[in-house]
Formats: structure tokens, C-alpha cells, sequence
């Protein structure tokens, strides 16, 4: 059966009144209640930078900016797989407290905003860059992935550390678990790209990072985040047997198509 390990933060601690993860792992503990407080410097009151855990759910929020033209007929495609399920909720609560530890380093290093939470939409690890597909053409590439990944069997994965990404354009960063290098992962993107390469769409990266996306934020964040997390050793969450039993492609919020693995 599979196994997952999670060594986290319980959450009384993390709910503690008056102190959070930001405190707790403060360089200067004794101070940690003064820079809760807004600082004075003259008459002048500095503002304290506050973040917000918000759910991908929710639409009234202008989360993302289109990086690309819209063109008439274009399906945005995306090509990934799911962590399965019947890990039950812990896997969920060991993502929720990476989140959480995202959030304070963001507040620590001084960004402000919202951070969005992608565990609504599962566990996500993608193969491919956002590309896009006319309409004529997305059955027959569906048709060809599920050819090509035919023989391939399910695998399970490892979580190495929490990593920051920011997209090529520089206008999204997104956290998640980096995954432990693995053949199977190499092995699907080849079977990918090869897809990709015929409709004339980029192949993924030439050195993936695989990681599983658990939240994402606008704009590049700064680099002292990733020091930060880097820091709560102690806290990192660590997984083992990440269960992928099926590769999911989807084009635009009405298409969605799923091959088993063997």
C-alpha cells in the first residue's frame, strides 16, 4: 500500500493567537511582538504588508493576465497528471501548511496580496508549457496521446523540497513540491513533446523542474522567499509514494480528456 510521510507544523501552531509561522521562525525572537505593530517614524505610521490565502474558486478575483494575444478559435491546451486521491485528506493538509509557509515568507520578505491556493483543482504536475489548439484539431491530438501513452505504466513519486517558480513572461510565480528525480517523469515528457512537436507547439523545457502546483501569485516574487522556506528545515513537508495512475489533457474549461496508465 502506499505510504505517505508528512512531517509538518501542527496546526494549533500554526493557528496560535497573536503569533504565527512569521514570528515564530523570526531571526530576533524577542522583537517579534514590536514588528507586529506598525512603526512609527515621525507622524508617520509604516504599513505592515499583509497576504491572503485565497481559493482558485473563486471568480470575482482578477487572477490571471493573459500572456499571449486571444486569437478567434483558439483552445488553451494542458497536458498533466494528478496526485491520486486515496491519499485521503492529509496529503491536502500537508499542502495547506506549505501554502501557509509560503504566505508568511512572502509577508516576511515585505509582498503584499493574494495568494492563490490550487488544491481545489488536485495536485497538479504539468507536462507541458500553455500552448494553444484550433478547434478541428483536438480530438485527433487526444487521439494521439492516448496512443503514445498507451504502454506506459503508473508510478509513484517523490517530494524533494517547496520551491518558488516564476513563469517565462514574469507576470506569475508559482509554489509547489519539487519532485525527486525520476525516469517516468522524463519517459511521459518525451511521449509528450512528440505530440507537441507535431501540431508545431513547443516541446516542454529542455531541463524540467517537475513539481506539483499547490499555489501561485501575480508578478515575480522576490528572491529572498525561497532563502526563507529554505530555512524551515524542519517544517518541509515530506512526502513519498505520490500515486499517478492517470494523464489528464484539457482544452479551455469544457474538454477535458484522461488515459489510464497500466
Amino acid at each position: 500500500s502506499d505510504i505517505v510521510l508528512c512531517s509538518t507544523v501542527s496546526s494549533s501552531y500554526l493557528n496560535e493567537s497573536g503569533m504565527d509561522l512569521l514570528s515564530a521562525y523570526s531571526s530576533d525572537d524577542s522583537s517579534s511582538a514590536a514588528k507586529n505593530q506598525p512603526q512609527q517614524h515621525g507622524d508617520k505610521k509604516k504599513e505592515i504588508s499583509r497576504t491572503v490565502i485565497v481559493s482558485i474558486e473563486d471568480s470575482k478575483i482578477n487572477t490571471f493576465q493573459r500572456s499571449v494575444p486571444h486569437i478567434r478559435g483558439n483552445w488553451s491546451g494542458h497536458v498533466f497528471s494528478v496526485a491520486s486521491e486515496n491519499q485521503g485528506d492529509y496529503l491536502y493538509e500537508c499542502g495547506e501548511e506549505s501554502i501557509e509557509r509560503f504566505r508568511c515568507a512572502l509577508e516576511r520578505s515585505g509582498w503584499s496580496g493574494n495568494v492563490l491556493s490550487h488544491l481545489c483543482g488536485g495536485l497538479h504536475i504539468s507536462f507541458t508549457r500553455p500552448f494553444f489548439l484550433q478547434l478541428a484539431s483536438i480530438e485527433s491530438f487526444q487521439n494521439d496521446l492516448k496512443d503514445i501513452l498507451l504502454y506506459e505504466r503508473a508510478c509513484s513519486l517523490s517530494v524533494e523540497k517547496e520551491i518558488v517558480l516564476t513563469n517565462e513572461e514574469g507576470t506569475r510565480s508559482f509554489f509547489g513540491w519539487k519532485l525527486s528525480e525520476n525516469q517516468w517523469l522524463n519517459a511521459i515528457t518525451s511521449h509528450v513533446d512528440s505530440v507537441m512537436l507535431k501540431y508545431k507547439q513547443r516541446k516542454y523545457y529542455d531541463l524540467p523542474i517537475f513539481h506539483v502546483s499547490l499555489a501561485s501569485v501575480n508578478g515575480a516574487v522576490p528572491h529572498n522567499v525561497q532563502n526563507f522556506l529554505d530555512s524551515l528545515e524542519d517544517c518541509l513537508v515530506l512526502l513519498s509514494s505520490l500515486r499517478i495512475q492517470e494523464i489528464h489533457c484539457s482544452f479551455g474549461t469544457t474538454k477535458h480528456y484522461s488515459f489510464k496508465l497500466s
